[in-house]
């Protein structure tokens, strides 16, 4: 048996957006559901949609899935919503207003959901500047290199420009703990000790995470049968340093250790029912990923990023050069560099004027919360005053179709 998503969640909001429900939510509407659907169904196929019933979901509960799309899709708060309306927007104006082979391109990665995402931000880009009047071509070749776009703004100025969305510096991390805490999560059910535990990620590199993941899959597939709940049990990398540790279970211990494991780290505390019945036995989870992230680091990750970018523009020096940003604050996507706004103007401006450029940083902040938000946040050196005004007027054509 599968059960489909998205007709799932349509089903879902459309008993939220009833006029007989006394919590219905402000700003959903019928037409936007059935807009939606239609547009996803369009791009995906509704096929995509559908997944094995029995293989997600535990006690009547779909908890998890890899795919960033479906994950927004098992959500029913309001946030999802204007997420997937989102979506909708960007698929209908690359449908409708593009040039073919990007749609095609889009589709060539439906089964690439990451990558699939950060095309869709160029996308945003395309329909923005479009929607205010300064249409570009899509992937242009210049001088026999392909760019993201160029366009002409103001009286004088062109400018060739680059997209990328900005991820937390601990995702590769934060990918490796969410993995392995399925492998976790799964082999425990099987046999439901009663235990707490941590999958700790000391490492950051990929050679280092592969390595633990093969460890971490091989301890977990036998640690729980038979578990001995008199003796902890750790596992360590090649390091010597613990990836991997469950115990009786303890609530205050447990969080103690919270507070003295090094970060990031997956914690798990199954609290079992209070009255265990033959049939059914529904499980409480305390779990989570526990991280810290320095204000040092963030700098350092977002000038890299405008670093790289510079680097794949390097050919036109005396042009003006625009790098959009996106930081997308989401409950069911990746983790973005910043989970509230602040950014450094003083280091940025600093950056731009050591290298003396005619470089435009543009940072695009999303959030999906009750009522969404979008804001733009440019940075130029002084010279290129006139430009930074006119982007910062753009009309971002968010969540309007």
């Amino acid at each position: 048996m599968t059960i489909n998503l998205l007709n799932r969640w349509a089903k879902e909001f459309h008993a939220k957006s009833s006029d007989l429900n006394l919590k219905q939510y402000d700003g959903i509407n019928r037409p936007s559901i059935e807009f939606i659907v239609a547009e996803l169904k369009f791009f995906f196929g509704e096929s995509y949609f559908s997944i094995p019933k029995n293989k997600f979901l535990r006690g009547g509960v779909i908890y998890w899935h890899e795919n960033y799309i479906f994950q927004v899709l098992l959500q029913t708060d309001i946030h999802s919503y204007f997420y997937l309306l989102d979506l909708a927007c960007l698929i209908n104006y690359a449908a409708a207003k593009m040039d073919k082979k990007i749609i095609a391109k889009l589709k060539s990665l439906i089964k690439e959901p990451s990558r699939l995402r950060d095309y869709f931000f160029e996308i945003f880009v395309y329909r923005m500047l479009a929607g205010n009047g300064y249409p570009t071509q899509a992937k242009p070749l210049i001088n026999d290199k392909e760019v993201e776009g160029y366009f002409f703004i103001g009286t004088k100025y062109w400018v060739v420009f680059e997209c990328k969305k900005l991820y937390s510096t601990e995702t590769r991390r934060i990918k490796h703990l969410t993995t392995i805490s399925k492998t976790f999560f799964n082999q425990w059910l099987k046999y439901r000790p009663d235990i707490h535990g941590f999958i700790i990620a000391p490492n950051q590199d990929d050679d280092s995470i592969s390595e633990e993941k093969q460890l971490l899959e091989k301890a977990l597939s036998t640690c729980f049968k038979n578990f001995n709940l008199d003796k902890p049990f750790y596992l360590h990398n090649k390091n010597g340093d613990c990836i991997l540790q469950i115990e009786k279970r303890n609530i205050g211990i447990y969080e103690h250790q919270q507070n003295l494991l090094p970060k990031p780290h997956w914690h798990f505390l199954p609290i079992p029912p209070p009255i265990v019945q033959k049939n059914e036995q529904y499980y409480r989870m305390k779990t989570g990923i526990n991280l810290k992230i320095s204000h040092s680091a963030l700098i350092g990750k977002l000038n890299k990023e405008i670093k790289n970018k510079r680097r794949q523009l390097e050919q036109y020096p005396n042009s003006l050069r625009l790098f959009f940003f996106e930081n997308e604050i989401a409950f069911f996507s990746d983790i973005p560099l910043l989970s509230e706004p602040h950014y450094d103007e003083n280091s940025i401006m600093e950056y731009l004027e050591k290298k003396e450029s005619n470089d435009i940083i543009c940072i695009i902040d999303k959030k999906f919360v009750k009522n969404p938000k979008l804001s733009l946040r440019v940075f130029c050196r002084n010279h290129l005053k006139e430009v930074k005004d006119l982007i910062e007027k753009l009309d971002p054509c968010f969540l309007s179709y």
